[in-house]
């Protein structure tokens, strides 16, 4: 289980990632995109490329969930287990999406991506930090699970909240360093700086 644990923590971390709800609601289009839903699918497909680049399970499946299940094959407890710890993943996230709706370093809006990013990094610390002097017992893994939410979060709300997509910046490249142990050298607009060309912002004022 401490080797499913640590496979999940490293397949969060290296995923690819108003914003998004963080569960689908009564009434909403069951096809929209959600914390919940984002979080759940990349679990399974870092999972899914972290067995096969590993070298851990080779197979010429390519559906990450279908792979990831093959993987398994007839250890049900083993398989559940797993779903289990991808559902508390994807919790994590959602209980820091209502707890800090309203901070723009967790949510990314007001230009600060430059906080969010340094908000990231330093909770990457702390978990590595976790990782390397505690042992994995129940309490460790449900700070860390915690820890992960907190970053996952952010990177979704990242992507969702800004327009470095649109941008293709980085010549021409979508914006990818957000959060890692790479310099942050992008020039992010001042909080006064107006960043829309026809947005009226009278009523704000």
């Amino acid at each position: 289980m401490a080797v499913m644990f640590l496979m999940l923590i490293w397949s969060v971390l290296t995923a690819e990632s108003g914003a998004f709800k963080p569960t689908i609601g009564q009434g909403d289009d069951p096809s929209m995109y959600t914390h919940e839903s984002i979080t759940l699918e990349g679990v399974e497909r870092a999972a899914a490329k972290f067995l096969t680049s590993s070298g851990i399970y080779n197979t010429s499946t390519t559906d990450p969930q279908i792979l990831v299940k093959e993987y398994f094959g007839s250890d049900t407890a083993g398989y559940q287990a797993y779903q289990l710890r991808a559902r508390e993943f994807a919790e994590a996230v959602m209980k820091v999406y209502k707890t800090h709706l309203t901070n723009p370093d967790y949510t990314v809006n007001s230009e600060r991506i430059v906080e969010a990013d340094r908000l990231v990094k330093s909770t990457r610390q702390e978990i590595a930090s976790i990782l390397s002097t505690a042992s994995l017992n129940n309490s460790s893994m449900n700070l860390v699970v915690d820890k992960v939410g907190k970053c996952l979060m952010i990177i979704q709300s990242f992507y969702s909240n800004t327009n470095w997509i649109e941008m293709m910046v980085n010549g021409r490249q979508s914006y990818l360093n957000f959060g890692t142990l790479a310099p942050f050298s992008m020039n992010v607009a001042k909080s006064g700086t107006v960043t829309c060309r026809n947005c009226d912002d009278s009523v704000a004022k």
